[in-house]
């Protein structure tokens, strides 16, 4: 970490967040990206808080923090040693980027299922709505840790035509595109930070107020009516997303979906 990052760490608006808080998410952040794999010891509490611009005490709480969640074992004569990566990027990588498909490890808890009228107020935007859809809010995990809180809608007709209780193992996306019922002719996504409300902070176990990546997403039949509508939330310290831009390609859940950027003459 640089002196500047280490700077602005100490002096940014935390909105909030305790810095031991936010230097044990920046800690657990760069664990699960690798800078210290299982078995490494992390640097000593001086050399952290001289790099952080911190006290000796609020490095003890940011590693506290990280021993309490399992990531570290920390004592006198040992130091700090990484326990494990809980989450490797693989299986968030595919479970975020993929529009249909699950990494191995990740599993869906339903939360909620219920028929509702019409889209809320945040998704509706200037798109036409369907007669009612079914709202289904799930979480994504691995392990006991929750990186995803998802509020999906989807078109009733289409939904009825799911296998049942498929959505308990697979993405709405993949059953809806399997799902003749749905003829989709456009997509749009919407990429945003956001910070962590009460109901976030304890769906995901994460800090009140800490940054939360959230994705806005649409799909669309050609008569312009939305057929799925998603809000989904993620913890800022485990979101990977990595699209690949497939050329040539007329499978809609691919390069479709990502914006066009138009190049400038020359």
């Amino acid at each position: 970490m640089t002196t500047a990052t280490s700077r602005a760490m100490n002096t940014s608006p935390s909105e909030g967040i305790p810095l031991y808080l936010r230097i044990g998410m920046s800690l657990r952040t760069r664990i699960n990206h690798g800078e210290w794999p299982e078995d490494a010891t992390l640097p000593s509490f001086e050399s952290l808080a001289k790099e952080y611009g911190v006290s000796l005490n609020t490095i003890r709480g940011a590693i506290q923090l990280l021993v309490n969640e399992g990531f570290v074992t920390s004592s006198r004569g040992v130091g700090t040693k990484v326990l494990a990566r809980p989450i490797h990027h693989s299986h968030l990588r595919s479970s975020i980027s993929d529009p249909l498909e699950l990494a191995e490890h990740v599993s869906i808890e339903i939360i909620e299922s219920q028929e509702v009228s019409h889209l809320p107020t945040n998704l509706q935007e200037h798109y036409l709505g369907c007669e009612s859809y079914r709202k289904i809010t799930k979480t994504h995990s691995i392990g006991q840790l929750h990186f995803a809180w998802l509020e999906i809608y989807v078109d009733k007709q289409c939904y009825n035509k799911f296998p049942k209780n498929a959505e308990r193992h697979s993405k709405i996306s993949k059953l809806l595109r399997n799902t003749r019922q749905a003829q989709i002719q456009s997509s749009r996504e919407e990429l945003t930070v956001v910070s962590a409300t009460p109901e976030l902070s304890s769906a995901l176990n994460y800090p009140l107020t800490a940054p939360i990546v959230q994705l806005r997403r649409w799909r669309m039949n050609p008569n312009g009516q939305v057929l799925y509508a998603c809000i989904a939330s993620y913890r800022s310290d485990h979101f990977v997303w990595d699209v690949t831009r497939v050329e040539n390609s007329q499978a809609h859940f691919d390069e479709h979906i990502i914006p066009k950027i138009s190049k400038s003459k020359s």
